[in-house]
């Protein structure tokens, strides 16, 4: 998914990042889950990583794909 672009310092450089990934590695199917997120230049170079979990109200409003990858960029301050 596409997001606005961020400059992430990895290895002495500043990165843009420009693209997210996310992939869901946890879900008890009741009440939380967890994502794994990834930010990626154009050209497809992981910058950064990292979990981001979800419960309570957050969860029970979570529906779709779309969903995550909003609720993901919000809690990273991403748009």
């Amino acid at each position: 998914m596409k997001i606005q672009e961020v400059t992430i310092w990895k290895n002495g450089e500043a990165k843009a990042a420009t693209q997210i990934s996310a992939t869901i590695i946890s879900d008890n199917l009741t009440d939380s889950a967890t994502f794994y997120y990834r930010l990626l230049t154009e050209e497809n170079e992981q910058v950064a990583e990292g979990n981001i979990g979800i419960s309570g109200e957050d969860y029970e409003n979570w529906f779709s794909n779309e969903d995550a990858y909003i609720y993901i960029c919000t809690k990273l301050n991403l748009t």
